[in-house]
């Protein structure tokens, strides 16, 4: 059943290919990188599909810019973060040409706004109000503002993707900052006690599809309900 599943969940990405080869974040909507990086990686050597990522490829490359980023979809103007998704598929197609390079030494100069030398300054005099870490340069959405997490650790896997090919001590040193920049805070929290983990043994279960909600409801239809919890017990609350 699961192999049915996942089947019927790739031709549903078949078929809601865009003409130009790419993926909106809707069916039938504008192709963006982002959407169309994910469906590239989920058809990735699945039967059928050649045809049909070698189109997505084109429509990925032909968005590179002079400068090696990528732009986050055609009519968009300027790079962005997207282009760590164009890298990390170039290295899953085990691409690693000079477009490629472009695109890893464009990656590898972008810095977030708060590591410049004048807030670097203010926080080594203890000026800042807030205990904003300028110590690591992260990586932000676009060139020229602040680095977000989720930028850094999709530059993070395309970096180490392809470290194997593009050996440079600043790309290994990059690397390391990143890491530090992602886990450092999590360190943190668990430290000073604010982060824990639980173990729970209780029924879970996704309901992230229509198919899932449709499991769900079959079970409340059987009386099948172990999420619920008997309200004469104390302590616990039923749902």
């Amino acid at each position: 059943m699961g192999e049915l599943y996942l089947e019927s969940r790739l031709d549903f990405l078949r078929n809601t290919q865009n003409e130009d080869g790419g993926w909106g974040y809707f069916p039938g909507k504008q192709s963006w990188l982002e959407p169309t990086t994910y469906a590239m990686l989920a058809l990735h050597r699945t039967p059928g599909s050649e045809a049909r990522l070698d189109r997505s490829w084109k429509l990925v490359r032909s968005w590179q810019t002079a400068d090696g980023s990528s732009r986050p979809a055609g009519p968009v103007e300027g790079g962005t973060w997207v282009t760590a998704h164009a890298v990390t598929l170039a290295s899953v197609r085990g691409v690693y040409d000079d477009q490629v390079r472009r695109s890893v030494d464009w990656m590898l100069s972008v810095v977030g706004a708060e590591h410049n030398l004048l807030m670097r300054t203010a926080s080594f005099l203890h000026l800042l109000k807030s205990k904003l870490d300028v110590s690591h340069e992260g990586w932000p959405w676009r060139e020229g503002n602040a680095a977000w997490i989720e930028p850094t650790v999709h530059t993070l896997v395309a970096l180490k993707k392809v470290a194997g090919q593009y050996r440079s001590a600043e790309l290994n040193r990059r690397v390391l900052d990143g890491e530090e920049l992602v886990l450092e805070p999590f360190n943190r929290l668990i430290e000073a006690g604010h982060l824990m983990a639980y173990k729970y043994e209780g029924f879970w279960r996704a309901m992230d599809t229509l198919r899932d909600r449709q499991v769900l409801e079959e079970m409340v239809e059987r009386g099948e309900t172990p999420w619920r919890v008997p309200p004469h017990v104390p302590g616990r609350v039923a749902s």
